[in-house]
């Protein structure tokens, strides 16, 4: 089965990076408890307060046409589009990952 990854980058408005922290947060935290859910996360960048990195994975293009339905996914988009500036994403869809362990 084909996971979907999608990565995201979001210029914030200047100033407005706190504010939308504090809503990302809840929605992040409700994204993680969906069945389909692989792995969703963000940050800021190091170099640029003001942009916002996202990662996510779900199982399948089902579980994330369904996690686009949830109403933490509305107010989190509501909030990028009250707080971002500019989108950007990128879909990413493997049904052949190889997975590396490494010891340290």
């Amino acid at each position: 089965m084909q996971k979907k990854y999608v990565m995201g980058w979001v210029r914030l408005k200047p100033g407005m990076r706190d504010a939308f922290l504090k809503e990302y947060q809840i929605g992040a935290e409700a994204t993680r408890r969906e069945a389909g859910c692989v792995f969703y996360d963000y940050g800021i960048s190091s170099t640029d307060p003001d942009l916002a990195i996202i990662m996510e994975c779900f199982a399948s293009e089902e579980a994330h046409a369904a996690h686009l339905q949830t109403p933490h996914f509305k107010a989190v988009w509501a909030a990028f589009e009250r707080l971002g500036a500019r989108g950007d994403f990128e879909d990413v869809w493997s049904d052949n990952t190889k997975q590396s362990s490494v010891r340290f």
